[in-house]
């Protein structure tokens, strides 16, 4: 018996088909920020809060928010968050970087 694949190429998503804000575009640092960003409706995927000492997993986020968050549109900068018991705060890196949420001690 033989078997034959043929792969295809993936088609880009138009924005109102891409996946909605909170959900996973990522699970960890994306090679490439551009084409994690084309998965999502908002155009915009994100670390989210780094749980556990694992490397964050990267959310769709709406547009205006600083910083994401699973399964929600996201969190203004400044926001405080408490997950898995570990209270967060919305940060900017200061280097260019994006917004993201650290612990406060």
């Amino acid at each position: 018996m033989l078997l034959v694949l043929t792969l295809l190429p993936v088609p880009t998503l138009a924005r109102d088909e891409g996946l909605p804000d909170g959900r996973v575009c990522a699970d960890a640092k994306p090679a490439s920020e551009a084409e994690a960003n084309a998965l999502c409706q908002s155009g915009k995927c994100r670390p989210g809060p780094s749980v556990r000492a694992r490397p964050p997993v990267w959310y769709c986020t709406a547009r205006e928010m600083a910083c994401a968050l699973p399964g929600a549109e996201g969190a203004g900068a400044d926001a405080l968050i408490t997950l898995d018991g570990t209270r967060y705060q919305c940060l900017d890196p200061g280097t260019g970087g994006h917004h993201r949420f650290a612990p406060i001690r």
